[in-house]
């Protein structure tokens, strides 16, 4: 008879330890979260910096050869910041950003081919296919925005 309030106390005392640890471990893992989602904004909005501060010195051509010259620059630079940011997402992204950071990164892997497809017809000469591609990189620049404010961050496509 004695064993069976034993028994009922042991898994009582279990339960309230087990929800006591559960209660304080949750504002340790918020405080986690916000701090890896702290070091992913700050790493990402470093790579983006440092891809600006490769390209402002190109400034903003408007003749068909400058277009062609800054892009033969700016999409090499593209290719490797946006190489830095997938690694970043792929193992730095913070919890539950997944599909944020995944449609994120592929607006960003749109804009790299649309600027390539205005570097490609700058370098043709063809001016109404620069002006096309152009209007969509702007389209796609601007999704590419919005995605990184929603993951919070301060340089990638802000200006």
């Amino acid at each position: 008879m004695l064993r069976k309030p034993i028994l009922v106390s042991a898994i009582a005392v279990t339960a309230v330890a087990s929800t006591a640890a559960i209660a304080l471990a949750a504002p340790a893992s918020r405080a986690q979260h916000r701090s890896m989602a702290k070091n992913f904004v700050n790493a990402a909005d470093a790579n983006c910096a440092a891809l600006g501060k490769l390209t402002a010195p190109l400034g903003n051509p408007k003749a068909l050869r400058g277009i062609a010259h800054k892009l033969s620059i700016a999409v090499p630079a593209f290719t490797m910041a946006l190489r830095a940011q997938a690694e970043l997402v792929t193992f730095d992204a913070p919890s539950g950003e997944a599909t944020l950071a995944s449609k994120w990164m592929a607006a960003m892997t749109s804009y790299l081919h649309q600027m390539s497809k205005v570097k490609t017809a700058a370098s043709a000469g063809k001016a109404g296919a620069v002006t096309t591609a152009n209007a969509k990189l702007t389209t796609i620049g601007g999704r590419a925005a919005s995605l990184s404010k929603q993951l919070g961050l301060h340089v990638c496509f802000q200006s």
